[in-house]
């Protein structure tokens, strides 16, 4: 065999030789500067520098998450909450905010109206007796999800006494769990003087307003559904009043048209 060395080896003889005269002056491998063969840069580069470049990797990629959401993001005009034991359809959600939008102004000023109608489907304790007193009398068995139900309660409760929620469409043991609380303002403050169609002195029955009777894509809820409208609570007002008190006006218009909607001229409203 030919040991004899050649032009194309000969650099890497001489700098394996000059990497074990430098780690010879260490007794501890790990004290020995790094070696790096001739025309490694990048390797050199990733050496020094690694950390600096993941650290900058993450930085990339978290705010191109953030500029990804706040340009995704949607300015809601009005926050509409729903609750109670009838389901809402993709559909119909969609054409009961639409028919909102037809009546509301543009309120943030940026030439779209947007509304969200947020659902939360869960029975009372009432409301479950009903359920499987019906299906005993008709002799059927009938599971119901008793967790989940609770469990949807529970965020009822905390969206009504902390969220932003200030327009509510309730079905009647819904409304009167907030009642209990004295979470929604007198009627007498909104209209001077209380409404026809009011139960009591905060709520109206949504079914016996002409807005309901008039546009069918408002009968979507439960018959004793009733309409009123928040209080901003000590906590969100200490959190953000201001923002709140801006909203509350907002809302209190859309619930002031709806409550005052008249038929449109000539309109005759159907027999019941």
């Amino acid at each position: 065999m030919d040991n004899r060395q050649t032009p194309e080896n000969e650099p890497e003889i001489q700098e394996s030789n000059r990497a074990k005269m430098i780690r010879a002056r260490f007794k501890d491998e790990e004290e020995a500067p790094q070696v790096i063969e001739k025309g490694s840069f990048w390797g050199n580069f990733w050496y020094h520098h690694k950390w600096k470049v993941i650290v900058a990797a993450a930085i990339v990629v978290i705010v191109g998450i953030l500029a990804g959401q706040i340009m995704s993001k949607v300015n809601i005009d009005i926050h509409i909450l729903y609750a109670g034991p009838e389901y809402i359809t993709v559909n119909q959600n969609t054409r009961f905010s639409t028919v909102i939008q037809d009546i509301m102004d543009d309120y943030d000023g940026n030439g779209e109206k947007k509304v969200m109608l947020n659902d939360m489907i869960f029975m009372s304790p009432d409301q479950l007796a009903k359920v499987e007193a019906a299906a005993e009398a008709r002799d059927e068995d009938i599971a119901l999800d008793r967790q989940s139900n609770a469990m949807t309660q529970q965020s009822f409760s905390y969206e009504v006494m902390a969220g932003d929620t200030l327009l509510c469409i309730l079905a009647e043991d819904q409304y009167k769990m907030v009642l209990s609380g004295g979470g929604f303002t007198p009627l007498a403050e909104i209209f001077g003087e209380i409404p026809e169609g009011a139960i009591d002195e905060y709520g109206i029955r949504f079914s016996e307003t002409k807005f309901c009777k008039f546009y069918t894509d408002a009968q979507i809820f439960p018959e004793d559904a009733v309409i009123a409208l928040r209080s901003i609570s000590t906590m969100n007002q200490i959190r953000d009043g201001e923002r709140l008190k801006e909203s509350l006006a907002h809302h209190t218009d859309v619930f002031r048209k709806i409550v005052l909607f008249e038929y449109p001229e000539g309109y005759v409203p159907p027999e019941k």
